[in-house]
């Protein structure tokens, strides 16, 4: 299960990607394991491929859980018809 919520967030271009630092109260649910996001940001091309296929643009959803393990929601974007 995902909750977001909305909120001013901070945008930064470190040269590699864009990166969006984010406000709390963003939650991912695995099992009974919470998840806080931590950040997002994208990669143009894909950094990952699916079935051997690179998408124009990918986006990083990381989230972190209190014991410290790490979580990442990975989408895939392309072109509208393509």
């Amino acid at each position: 299960m995902l909750a977001f919520q909305t909120q001013k967030q901070t945008i930064t271009n470190n040269g590699h990607t864009i990166k969006i630092d984010v406000s709390d109260g963003n939650r991912l649910l695995i099992g009974n394991k919470i998840f806080t996001l931590q950040q997002f940001h994208f990669h143009s091309p894909s950094e990952n491929e699916i079935a051997g296929k690179h998408y124009p643009l990918e986006g990083h959803f990381v989230f972190k859980a209190q014991n410290n393990s790490l979580a990442v929601l990975s989408l895939m974007f392309q072109k509208r018809g393509g």
